[in-house]
């Protein structure tokens, strides 16, 4: 049993270098984001993607590791870069947080939107058709979201009773 435990440590200690490893690199992620916003560069590259996902492939093929797994693991590893890139890059507003609405949110578009204006710092509810403006999203309405953020009712900026309703539900 002191083996199994020993080496269950030395795993624990593997995933804690992985992660700082993960760490560095979204640091440097970050960086890269700062200057493509200097220098005007688009945030999503495709074609280093694609080379970096080239170069884990056959880096799993030297290791003898499974190369689909390699690729999953270096797609979220991107993932989270470009996040955090376009987080430095379009985080530049410095006002005061509010609540805006999106019109549309829930799809393709609109839900880019909805986390563009989240990682700004706001709160965003969404407006679709049929939505009910006179209650508050329930769990069981399709307004739903787990954290959910009405519009306040006596907000001026609600549209006329009847019209389609705020609702705080934003894809999860």
């Amino acid at each position: 049993m002191d083996d199994v435990e020993h080496l269950r440590e030395r795993i624990r200690q593997i995933d804690e270098n992985i992660l700082r490893l993960v760490a560095e690199r979204l640091e440097v992620a970050r960086t890269v984001g700062r200057a493509k916003r200097v220098t005007g560069e688009p945030l999503r590259d495709y074609d280093v993607e694609r080379r970096v996902l080239d170069r884990a492939g056959e880096l799993a093929t030297r290791l003898d590791l499974p190369t689909d797994t390699v690729r999953t693991v270096m797609r979220s590893l991107i993932a989270a870069s470009r996040a955090e890139q376009e987080r430095v890059s379009y985080s530049t507003y410095s006002g005061e947080a509010g609540h805006i609405a999106v019109v549309g949110g829930r799809g393709k578009m609109g839900r880019w939107f909805v986390d563009f204006l989240e990682n700004q710092g706001h709160r965003v509810s969404v407006i679709e058709a049929g939505d009910d403006l006179r209650r508050p999203p329930t769990p069981r309405s399709p307004c739903w979201r787990r954290r959910p953020r009405p519009f306040p009712a006596s907000s001026p900026r609600l549209p006329p009773p009847g019209s389609p309703a705020w609702c705080a539900t934003s894809p999860a």
